[in-house]
């Protein structure tokens, strides 16, 4: 009896947890949404500063999602970023069975190889961060999130 209650419980919580669990893309906005244009307030021809990095530039932006606001999903292979919350809260959701995670004014958070996310406003006031990252033009050879992985030892 004590068997059949666990195993009971266990496909209770399975039926249950893993809608839960599920990635939630099927809320990311395809585009972003209530998001003014990121404003480019600075940039770095990075070829030009150190060898082999030919085709990338290292930028900072000033980022902006009014109430309601939302940026779609997307990935940070081969684009790793810093990102620090000025004004109002986010719900930053991944794929998987990672749960969302919420964040707000004075954190700094790093976005790199293997995450894919998407962002929204949970707040009744504009969210403002300021992003730096690395872009590649299109010129320099991509990386898979694996290789990024392997080449640097970042493991799972």
């Amino acid at each position: 009896m004590v068997r059949l209650s666990r195993a009971v419980l266990a496909a209770s919580l399975l039926l249950v947890g893993l809608p839960a669990l599920a990635h939630d893309t099927a809320t990311a906005p395809a585009s972003p949404r209530n998001a003014l244009p990121p404003e480019l307030l600075q940039s770095v021809d990075l070829g030009k500063e150190i060898p082999g990095m030919e085709g990338r530039t290292l930028r900072m932006r000033k980022v902006t999602m009014l109430p309601g606001g939302a940026l779609p999903l997307h990935s940070h292979t081969d684009r790793p970023a810093i990102v620090y919350v000025l004004e109002g809260r986010v719900r930053e959701h991944y794929p998987a069975d990672k749960a969302p995670i919420v964040y707000g004014a004075g954190d700094v958070r790093t976005e790199q190889a293997g995450v894919d996310h998407w962002i929204e406003n949970i707040g009744d006031t504009p969210v403002v961060g300021v992003v730096v990252d690395i872009v590649n033009d299109g010129t320099a050879p991509a990386f898979t999130t694996e290789e990024v992985r392997r080449r640097y030892g970042l493991g799972d």
